[in-house]
């Protein structure tokens, strides 16, 4: 299966409000596919947010540039150190079953 996203982008913007403009036309393609509501509730991106804090903490050397501004506290979890091999394993197996099982 292959999607294919044609984004029609302003050159004028500057390049967040781009790198904004191209994330929320893969997100809206990505709710599409698996039938989910575009656009996400706040509660979502709220928790994505809060997943991404997380993963700066845990996983990034410390940063707190622009785009770590207004950050939530970070999700209350634990990630597990994989290598490359394991990452791409368990990602290729979820996105098989999430394409497999999503709505028709």
């Amino acid at each position: 299966m292959a999607l294919q996203i044609e984004f029609k982008t302003d050159l004028s913007l500057d390049d967040e409000d781009i790198y904004k403009e191209v994330e929320a036309g893969i997100a809206r393609v990505v709710a599409e596919v698996f039938g989910l509501t575009w656009p996400a509730p706040p509660e979502v991106k709220k928790a994505d947010l809060a997943v991404l804090s997380a993963e700066r903490k845990q996983v990034l050397l410390p940063s707190y540039g622009p785009w770590y501004k207004n950050f939530p506290l970070p999700a209350d979890i634990h990630i597990e150190e994989m290598s490359w091999v394991q990452v791409k394993e368990l990602f290729s197996s979820e996105l098989n079953f999430l394409l497999t099982n999503r709505p028709k």
